[in-house]
């Protein structure tokens, strides 16, 4: 292209820019009021996280020490396959008090598919796992998530 070209093309845009300002300052504002108002009315979401370290020993592993190999697991992969059990849901389903002992079993399915829901499992790192828990309530967030570690930490405990 040539040089000539391109500063006639920029000069033109400048002032057709200074032509039609006034269209060019309402439709900034027009788009900023519209990322104004679409941002008011997104709905909130808080998250909770907890970092669990999955125990990496082995007691047969001293025993076997220059006889045979042991093989090498991820605590956090069977961790997190634990932790989505219906077992370890309904438990933290009771625990979060959103459903009751003598709840009908629509309930519970409903309260353990809104936990599922909300529920994420990361892996960080061998043995270590982050579960997170989001929702619109801070309070609700923080008291399910709290239920399920402390399910799945009394139900590995066993």
């Amino acid at each position: 292209m040539d040089k000539t070209f391109i500063t006639d093309l920029l000069n033109s845009l400048k002032f057709e820019a200074i032509r039609f300002r006034v269209l060019y300052v309402l439709l900034f504002i027009a788009v900023s009021f519209a990322f104004l108002v679409v941002g008011y009315f997104w709905p909130n979401t808080y998250r909770t996280e907890a970092l669990l370290q999955a125990d990496e020993s082995n007691i047969i592993e001293p025993l076997l020490k220059g006889r045979a190999s042991v093989t090498d697991v991820d605590r956090s992969a069977q961790a997190r396959e634990n932790l989505y059990t219906r077992r370890v849901m309904e438990k933290a389903a009771e625990e979060a008090r959103l459903v009751g002992t003598d709840a009908s079993e629509e309930a519970v399915s409903n309260a353990v598919r809104k936990i599922r829901s909300g529920l994420n499992v990361t892996t960080e790192g061998k043995s270590h796992f982050r579960v997170s828990y989001g929702s619109t309530d801070p309070d609700e967030s923080f008291s399910i998530l709290n239920a399920v570690v402390n399910v799945f930490i009394q139900d590995t405990a066993r």
